[in-house]
Parts: C-alpha cells; sequence; structure tokens
C-alpha cells in the first residue's frame, strides 16, 4: 500500500505546474543603431586630406571661395540576440565613409555559456571580437 501511495504522490506532484527560469525563458532579439553627421563651412583652403596645405580636416575646392558640406561621419548598428539562456551572440555592423571599407563588420561573437552546478563556470565565445572585461 505505500508505494502506491509514493506512485501517487509522485503522479499529482508532476501536474502542478512549476515555474522554473528555463520555462520563463523567451528569446529575443535587440537592436542599438549610431548616425553621426557633420555639417561645416570652411574657406577656400584645400585640406590636406585632398591634397592641399589646409589644416583642418575639410577645405575647399578649386575654384570655390568656401566649401559648405553636410557630411555623414558613421552610422552603426548592434544587434544582439538572446536564443537560449545559455546561447547569446551579436554583430556590430558600420558605415564611415572615409575608412577604405566603408561598410565593415566591426565584432560579431557567438557566446555559450551554460549553468553550472559546481563551483566552476566557463564559457565558449567564438568570433571576431575586441576583448571586454
Amino acid at each position: 500500500m505505500p508505494r502506491i501511495g509514493v506512485l501517487l504522490s509522485i503522479l499529482l506532484a508532476s501536474q502542478i505546474p512549476c515555474t522554473t527560469y528555463g520555462s520563463e525563458f523567451q528569446p529575443f532579439f535587440d537592436v542599438s543603431a549610431l548616425f553621426d553627421a557633420k555639417a561645416f563651412v570652411t574657406d577656400k583652403e584645400i585640406s590636406t586630406f585632398d591634397s592641399g596645405l589646409g589644416k583642418v580636416r575639410y577645405g575647399g575646392s578649386d575654384g570655390n571661395n568656401h566649401r559648405e558640406r553636410l557630411r555623414i561621419g558613421e552610422i552603426a548598428g548592434i544587434g544582439f540576440a538572446q536564443v537560449a539562456p545559455a546561447l547569446s551572440g551579436f554583430v556590430h555592423i558600420q558605415y564611415n565613409p572615409d575608412q577604405d571599407d566603408e561598410v565593415d563588420i566591426v565584432e560579431g561573437a557567438v557566446r555559450y555559456r551554460p549553468a553550472s552546478r559546481s563551483r566552476f563556470r566557463y564559457t565558449l565565445r567564438g568570433g571576431a571580437f575586441l576583448s571586454t572585461p
């Protein structure tokens, strides 16, 4: 008779909904963006970046007395995804017209960090990334 009681209590306990971290987890995706623009007015001196003798970054051009311009400095986006409690990833993409490769992936990585049941915790990370603390 006690075995039937144990089996019945196990059966009833399995029907009780329990809330654990694993069952509450919802995957998510987050995007952050940066937009940098510059507006400037300069004199007629041609910039050193345009093979001139001017000391500022942007200067006039041949035949103009001054230069007025609106210029995109940088557009960047960072996407972060948490697809499982132990698995996440991110990518950092940048557009910069002053570089050789105007569109570039600055960083991108995938991280696996499972829950630990011991004193030690480990993380596996792969991709192209800058060091973080």
